[in-house]
């Protein structure tokens, strides 16, 4: 069986691709549980394949044995004002936080979380809206706001690579990571100390298992 569904947003999730206002997918019952196909808009025809492969996998074959109980989950703060930031982030109750930046607000809107949960684990998503100068200008700025690493600062593996060897803050690589051989050629190029992997767009469980063995860093799950 396969279910339709439309969900709507309560916060427009603005990034560097565009403003998200829903998410609209398909669900897909099988004889191993639910599988999910929910693209977002902005990806490219191999990778709607790929989600579709997901959906399918999840729906009809067990997943692979877990490795542990429990995992912990973090909150997202799209491109919202400063303030309200701060809200959300006290208000998701996460102890670990992940903000998206990129926009002329971003040093205030980290500032703001910071100030608001002085303990909270902070991670910061730029969405490859930089160039490498800019990337650490920001950071420069927000040097100090103990920042646990900031996902995609440049939109490319290379400039990802090179930036990641004048950086003091650990590198995130998500938007460049789209298959397993992606994940090979990250490893090879030193071009991430961590690897965020989005199970659906890169082909199911099994897929984003093998990537992130692959990379040889840790990953997380997105």
């Amino acid at each position: 069986m396969a279910e339709l569904k439309e969900v709507p947003f309560r916060t427009r999730l603005r990034v560097a691709v565009g403003d998200v206002v829903q998410r609209e997918g398909v669900l897909i019952e099988g004889p191993a549980g639910w599988g999910e196909y929910s693209p977002l808009p902005s990806w490219s025809d191999v990778e709607r394949a790929a989600a579709r492969r997901a959906a399918i996998e999840a729906a009809t074959e067990p997943f692979p044995e877990a490795v542990r109980a429990r995992i912990e989950v973090n909150t997202m703060i799209p491109r919202v004002p400063p303030e309200q930031a701060a809200r959300m982030a006290v208000d998701s109750g996460c102890d670990t936080i992940k903000i998206k930046v990129g926009d002329a607000a971003s040093v205030e809107r980290v500032r703001a979380v910071r100030d608001a949960l002085p303990r909270a684990r902070m991670r910061l998503d730029a969405n490859g809206a930089w160039d490498p100068d800019t990337a650490g200008i920001f950071l420069a700025q927000v040097r100090g706001l103990d920042i646990e690493l900031i996902e995609d600062p440049v939109p490319t593996m290379e400039e990802m690579a090179r930036f990641r060897r004048g950086s003091a803050v650990l590198i995130a690589a998500e938007s460049c990571v789209r298959t397993v051989e992606d994940a090979k050629m990250l490893r090879k190029l030193a071009a991430a100390d961590v690897i965020v992997i989005k199970p659906q767009r890169i082909g199911g469980a099994r897929a984003a298992l093998d990537a992130a063995e692959e990379a040889g860093v840790p990953a997380i799950a997105s």
